[in-house]
């Protein structure tokens, strides 16, 4: 009987734990260790003969815009970046960074400007009184050549019957022919006169150049939009940070948000929810606390020492708060307050 009875009052504290367990709730946290990254960065990147910008962002997980340029055969391409000081500056939205200046554009831009000046200058002489007084006198010209080798022409015809007769002699004939035929010239001369002057003169001429010209327009347009975007211009206020890296020539860097990226055991994640608090601290500075909410969980798994993870994506309130792309920090996911048989029933 004295044996039993310590049985008897283990079962009944296990009991009394358990009911008690149903109605006494107590506070729901997931803490696990997370790596801090900016929102937001934009690469500028030179790799094989390519130039290329490229905005990452981190809460996403895509690169969200990318710019790449291909020189032709033959360009120089010439990258000019902004001195800032000390290898480190704060840049505004909308800032240049850098420029990367093609001697191909810029002598397509020269050619096509220079190509629309010619055939405006020439619309302007087409269109010109000038140019319709040259074409009145050179078809005077040649009604008057006409008319002066069809009278030579008559006297001509005239002679031969004389010169068969011997009533002229050889050489008053042939001063005759050669009047006949420098007559005929001077017409086929005024009617070459005539076409070269009235080339263009027809509206369909005119109405050619114009498009030629509205062509050009167009082809410049787009080469000015391409030489614009070699204007590298932050999407973002940031920082500009040196790049120790061969390929990237530097990196501009968001501060005005971080991110937080934790794995979580995966069968703890399903209990976390989108926009709950949490609370961090940089691992090595126990006096500063952070706060932020979850902004997303990641749809695939991780394996990480042999065990299942998910990786949750939590958005750091606030902008610059001295964070630095790699630090650690301790995160306290809080999930409210849960009932004491739940949390047990969570545990076994």
């Amino acid at each position: 009987m004295i044996k039993v009875r310590p049985l008897i009052i283990f079962v009944v504290v296990v009991l009394f734990f358990i009911i008690v367990s149903f109605f006494v709730e107590v506070d729901y946290k997931i803490s696990g260790y997370g790596k801090i990254y900016p929102y937001r960065e934009l690469l500028i990147i030179s790799q094989g003969g390519f130039f290329s910008s490229k905005l990452v962002n981190y809460l996403t997980g895509f690169v969200t815009n990318e710019l790449v340029y291909r020189p032709e055969r033959g360009d120089i391409v010439q990258f000019s970046m902004k001195d800032f000081n000390n290898g480190k500056c704060r840049i505004c939205k909308g800032d240049t960074i850098g420029i990367l200046v093609s001697s191909y554009i810029n002598q397509r831009i020269k050619e096509i400007k220079g190509e629309i000046r010619c055939l405006e200058a020439e619309i302007d002489y087409l269109k010109s009184p000038q140019k319709r007084a040259l074409v009145e006198l050179a078809k005077e010209k040649l009604n008057y050549a006409k008319k002066d080798a069809e009278h030579k022409k008559k006297v001509f015809e005239r002679m031969i019957e004389l010169y068969k007769k011997d009533l002229i002699a050889q050489e008053e004939f042939d001063v005759i022919r050669n009047d006949k035929d420098l007559a005929e010239i001077n017409v086929r001369i005024a009617e070459k006169e005539l076409e070269n002057v009235s080339t263009g003169e027809k509206p369909e001429h005119i109405k050619m150049i114009t498009e030629q010209i509205n062509k050009n327009k167009m082809m410049l347009n787009e080469l000015i939009k391409q030489r614009e975007l070699l204007f590298i211009k932050s999407p973002f206020s940031g920082i500009v940070l040196p790049s120790y890296s061969i390929d990237t020539l530097c990196t501009v860097r968001d501060v005005q948000k971080f991110i937080i990226v934790a794995p979580i055991d995966m069968k703890e994640s399903f209990d976390i929810v989108e926009g709950v608090k949490v609370e961090a601290k940089v691992v090595g500075e126990r006096m500063r606390k952070i706060y932020g909410k979850v902004s997303r969980l990641s749809e695939d798994i991780t394996v990480l020492n042999g065990k299942q993870k998910r990786l949750v994506f939590i958005e750091v309130n606030g902008g610059d708060v001295g964070l630095r792309k790699g630090m650690i920090a301790k995160c306290h996911i809080h999930l409210g307050r849960r009932k004491l048989i739940e949390r047990l029933i969570g545990i076994f």
